[in-house]
């Protein structure tokens, strides 16, 4: 593990404050525990800073980066205090406050509050980090015109919780397990103009929950598995939805709009197992349009004790009435094109489920 600085349990451990400082092949431990104080392993204040193959363990917070720019934070390995109790009492795992282009790959984090959390930062590129035991994987907050890309987000509360931000690219992440009270792979709440692509959501509670979230295009995803594929709320309007996998969740929609949303493209929407589809033009796109979300959905979420009779030969009718012959559109969700075929291998993916057989 190399040299080893110990804070003797007091205060920050290592502050960087001149530029261009680079810190490598060190063990740091023992901050003090004083979150409000920024107690860190390493306190970042210095502009182009880098912090490389560190290990840092037994801190409040593993590295904080405090309005410096261009940091480079890679190949860092992240041990927060499992026995902090309740995790809101511990510190972030990377706390990145008011800095730009900044570059977080490669690491490692583990029992932190937040595995990576964003405050007013812009233009970092966050990738290929795994983070396990926490609150939320990675949180943004106030943080625009952002990238996370292909990190891995297990075990927490939240995998990614983006919040209050606009221009986020977040591509090509998996989210696995993270199923607590609030447990989301992905949450966008109050999201606005990113694009959510191509990320695997496998046996979370919600695979993707969007709250109050305009103008963002949620496309080539596999949900997997998950209690409920995709919850949509509270004035979420403009969304592009297509390309999608939706695979043996528990319910593919939660929604209680009021209004009717189109969740397709112009030439194929998305795959929803278990729906009736009919390909006579053998393009891959059925002809019959799908309700993952219609007025049974609607029903039961308006009047909770009909849940009981979701899956009746009754309920069944209507459902198939509103594919064939849709007369009254009810509030909900229609995929006027749904895709006959799954564009993901999901089966690949079906081990990480730790819940019954996934449906085909």
């Amino acid at each position: 593990d190399g040299a080893v600085l110990d804070g003797g349990g007091e205060g920050r451990v290592l502050t960087i404050a001149g530029e261009d400082v680079t810190v490598s092949g060190l063990w740091i431990r023992g901050s003090g525990s004083a979150v409000n104080d920024e107690d860190a392993g390493v306190f970042v204040a210095g502009e182009n800073a880098t912090v490389e193959t560190v290990r840092i363990t037994d801190t409040a917070y593993g590295i904080w980066v405090n309005g410096a720019d261009d940091a480079l934070i890679e190949n860092v390995r992240i041990d927060g205090r499992a026995d902090v109790y309740p995790v809101t009492d511990r510190g972030n795992g990377i706390h990145l406050y008011e800095t730009e282009g900044t570059v977080v790959r490669d690491s490692e984090i583990t029992h932190a509050r937040d595995g990576i959390y964003f405050s007013w930062a812009t233009e970092v590129l966050a990738e290929n980090n795994t983070i396990r035991h926490t609150r939320y994987g990675v949180h943004y907050m106030y943080s625009d015109d952002n990238r996370l890309v292909d990190n891995v987000a297990a075990d927490n509360g939240v995998g990614y919780a983006l919040m209050v931000s606009e221009g986020l690219t977040v591509a090509n992440n998996t989210a696995v397990r993270n199923d607590d009270t609030s447990g989301h792979g992905i949450m966008a709440k109050d999201i606005e103009d990113s694009e959510i692509t191509g990320n695997v959501l496998v046996d979370n509670a919600n695979g993707l929950y969007v709250y109050n979230a305009q103008d963002n295009r949620l496309a080539d995803n596999l949900v997997l598995g998950n209690e409920v594929g995709i919850h949509s709320s509270a004035g979420s309007s403009g969304q592009v939805v297509v390309g999608n996998s939706f695979v043996g969740n528990g319910k593919p929609v939660v929604t209680p709009r009021n209004s009717l949303a189109e969740w397709n493209g112009t030439e194929r929407g998305n795959y929803w197992s278990g729906a009736r589809v009919v390909d006579r033009t053998g393009d891959g796109v059925s002809e019959i349009r799908h309700r993952p979300a219609g007025l049974v959905e609607h029903l039961v979420a308006e009047h909770p004790q009909a849940a009981a009779f979701a899956n009746s030969p009754a309920f069944e009718a209507v459902r198939l009435a509103e594919s064939s012959f849709p007369v009254v559109e009810a509030p909900g969700v229609v995929d006027r094109r749904p895709l006959v075929e799954p564009p993901h291998d999901w089966r690949r993916y079906a081990g990480l489920i730790e819940t019954e057989d996934t449906e085909s």
